[in-house]
């Protein structure tokens, strides 16, 4: 089993006033279950999927292998930056994945993180490679190395691969952790005037 594993963060206004929120769509892919050509015909691809008219809601998705759906929404209020907020989206992702994949017994071999954020892709690809140095770390250091060591105690469970999406693309995943990261802004806000 592998899990798509889409983040997303949002922060309006995005100058260090803002309020952050972020998403997270997590798709469970049973890969081994359906023929890729099968796969393809319904939207389904490793680098994510695209959910057409002809799937039904009740039984298509499970036939062309997608397993189960997961989605997180929050926010941290003393992420500022939409940086950030992308940031805290992967970090919770993270901290996600050991605990669906133990409490649903979802053996999973293989994750793939996709994100429209150059900036936490660039992160990842370093810690990928075995470059990452947190001492050459500029901004948000304290995000990155959290991120790091999450990273560090999942790395050798799973496969980790990345990959770009494009924004606002008609990605169902991507547009999925689009709209939780501002619901999660959107909370954030609500909580804020709360305590006014």
């Amino acid at each position: 089993m592998e899990v798509l594993l889409y983040t997303d963060g949002s922060c309006v206004p995005n100058d260090g006033t803002g309020y952050s929120g972020y998403g997270i769509h997590m798709a469970i892919i049973d890969y081994e279950k359906k023929t890729k050509a099968i796969m393809t015909k319904y939207g389904l691809t490793p680098k994510g999927y695209f959910l057409r008219k002809e799937i039904k809601a009740d039984k298509g998705l499970k036939e062309v292998g997608l397993h189960k759906v997961y989605e997180i929404y929050g926010y941290n209020p003393n992420s500022i930056t939409n940086q950030q907020a992308e940031l805290d989206a992967i970090i919770q992702a993270f901290k996600a994945i050991d605990v669906f994949n133990e409490k649903d017994s979802l053996g999973l071999t293989k994750i793939t993180i996709l994100s429209d954020s150059i900036y936490c892709l660039r992160h990842l690809k370093k810690m990928l490679d075995d470059e990452m140095d947190i001492e050459t770390v500029n901004a948000n250091r304290d995000k990155v190395e959290e991120l790091f060591n999450l990273y560090k105690k999942i790395k050798d469970k799973f496969q980790i691969e990345i990959d770009k999406v494009p924004a606002h693309s008609g990605n169902l995943g991507n547009d999925r952790a689009d709209l939780l990261s501002n619901m999660g802004r959107l909370r954030n806000m609500d909580n804020d005037k709360q305590t006014e």
